[in-house]
């Protein structure tokens, strides 16, 4: 049996939770990937619905299922990277405990009942699911320059991420408290982030979606001959170019208001300092 469920027209001003499915004729893993888990990033979103376009008339030769979130809602539809609080940053056990005991829904805030919202639609994904569980998370940066994975430093973590020929940040991952990465890893799920460029930057689709294709065959979906995977490998490699397969963040500085930062122009993904 096969399915193919799209949630939200490409023209729809309004963007559901659930972008489209793809439920392949025989069972196999489960490729979860959700974009605009910032509102001000809806890269991920435009690049998953190409890709659904182009998958659902594969339905039939898929060993698997493919299913495509957006992450939060209020702020895509807002334009905005947040309504009340940073969506990525409150996947906590605890929180998400407290959440689920609050009787008064009325007196959440926007991105509590997003939060929500996202983790029923997870589970249920999970739940459904005929295989093991692979999750890409899709964001865009504020600054230009070269694309990135990062990920929790685990083996399977790795070698997912390994499919996606850009660099892998380590140690990104463990400076940010409460991302929803770390909680499905927590909870035994592979998964990784892929920054596929700068806000607004249109070859950033492009890689998204490269990266969506590159992970499909990355755990058997579909056969890499069905995929262009050269060509999707090769753009990736192109715009990453003389940067370090791999890299590791030591230190990161949380600004505060207090800082009063200021962005100053020119600097780009992986600049060298002098």
């Amino acid at each position: 049996m096969q399915f193919v469920e799209r949630a939200t027209e490409p023209s729809s001003p309004e963007v559901g939770r659930l972008l489209g499915a793809v439920r392949g004729a025989r069972p196999g893993p489960t490729l979860l990937c959700i974009g605009a888990l910032h509102g001000n990033e809806p890269t991920g979103v435009q690049a998953l619905t190409r890709v659904l376009d182009r998958l659902g008339p594969r339905a039939e030769q898929m060993c698997g299922d493919f299913v495509a979130l957006a992450g939060n809602r209020r702020a895509l539809n807002a334009g905005r990277r947040f309504i009340d609080r940073d969506l990525n940053r409150a996947w906590t056990d605890v929180r998400i405990a407290r959440l689920r005991e609050h009787t008064e829904p009325d007196l959440l805030e926007s991105e509590d009942l997003e939060q929500m919202e996202l983790l029923d639609a997870i589970e249920s994904v999970v739940a459904r699911a005929r295989g093991p569980v692979y999750v890409l998370d899709l964001h865009t940066t504020s600054s230009g320059g070269g694309p990135f994975t990062a990920f929790g430093d685990t083996l399977p973590n790795r070698a997912f991420a390994a499919h996606i020929p850009v660099p892998m940040i380590f140690g990104l991952e463990e400076q940010l408290e409460g991302t929803l990465l770390a909680l499905l890893e927590r909870h035994g799920l592979v998964a990784v982030a892929f920054e596929t460029g700068q806000h607004g930057e249109p070859r950033a689709i492009d890689r998204a979606e490269a990266g969506v294709w590159l992970a499909a065959a990355a755990v058997g979906l579909l056969p890499e001959s069905a995929l262009d995977s050269v060509e999707r490998r090769e753009l990736l490699r192109e715009d990453t170019r003389g940067i370090p397969e791999v890299l590791e963040m030591r230190y990161r500085h949380a600004i505060t208001p207090e800082d009063r930062f200021r962005m100053e122009p020119g600097y780009r993904n992986f600049q060298p300092l002098a």
